[in-house]
C-alpha cells in the first residue's frame, strides 16, 4: 500500500513539472495530497507566497505581514502591487494538464484591492485570460476609479465554459494596470489568483 502511495506521489510530481508554468518553470498548485481533494488549480504561486512564477513589469511583490507595507483590504498579507509610472503588467502562462480531466468548466478567481480617492477614470485595471493556442479571449474583466473602492466585494470570479476540449492548450493569465501620473496614492493590489477546474 505504501509503495502505491509513493508511486502516485512521484507520478504527481512528474506530471506537475511536465506542465510547469512560465516564467520560472513553476509547477501548478494542483490539488493537495492530504485531505479531501479541492478543485485542481492550474496557477502557480497565485496567493502569492513569494516573488516568482510571474513576469513583472512595474509590479512588485509585497509582504505586509510584518507591517512594513500597507494592508490588502485591511489584511496584513502578501500581494502584488501595481506601481505608478506607466503600464504595469503581471503575466503567467500555463498549459492545461490533461491529467486533471477534461476542463469543460473553469473558474477564474482573484482578489482585487483598488482604492482611488480621486475617483479618476484614468486609473484602470484589466484581468485577461487568453487561450494562446486558438487566440480566443476567455475572460475580460475591467475596473476603474469611477467604480470606487473594490474592498467591499474584492473576490472577483469569472466562469469559463469552453465549447471544445482545450486539454493541452496554452493559457495566458494577464493583469494590467494604468494610473494617472498624479495619482501616486492610488492603490492597485492583487492576490489569491486561481484557475480552477469546475464551477465554484
Amino acid at each position: 500500500m505504501s509503495r502505491k502511495i509513493a508511486v502516485a506521489f512521484v507520478f504527481m510530481l512528474v506530471t506537475s513539472f511536465a506542465y510547469a508554468n512560465s516564467p520560472g518553470g513553476c509547477p501548478p498548485f494542483g490539488s493537495p495530497l492530504i485531505g479531501p481533494p479541492p478543485p485542481y488549480d492550474y496557477m502557480a504561486n497565485g496567493m502569492p507566497s513569494y516573488d516568482g512564477c510571474f513576469d513583472e513589469q512595474l509590479v512588485a511583490f509585497r509582504d505586509a505581514s510584518y507591517g512594513q507595507y500597507p494592508p490588502f483590504c485591511g489584511s496584513y498579507s502578501t500581494y502584488w502591487e501595481f506601481l505608478t509610472g506607466g503600464t504595469a503588467v503581471l503575466t503567467q502562462t500555463l498549459t492545461l494538464d490533461s491529467n486533471a480531466g477534461n476542463p469543460q468548466h473553469l473558474t477564474f478567481m482573484y482578489q482585487l484591492d483598488f482604492e482611488d480617492s480621486h475617483n479618476d477614470g484614468n486609473n484602470q485595471f484589466w484581468a485577461i485570460v487568453t487561450d494562446m493556442t486558438t487566440g480566443t479571449q476567455l475572460v475580460y474583466d475591467y475596473y476603474n476609479g469611477w467604480y470606487g473602492s473594490s474592498c467591499g466585494a474584492n473576490i472577483r470570479k469569472r466562469y469559463i465554459n469552453p465549447t471544445s476540449d482545450i486539454r493541452g492548450h496554452q493559457i495566458q493569465v494577464r493583469f494590467i494596470s494604468s494610473k494617472c501620473y498624479a495619482c501616486t496614492d492610488t492603490k492597485v493590489y492583487v492576490k489569491g489568483i486561481s484557475l480552477l477546474v469546475g464551477t465554484w
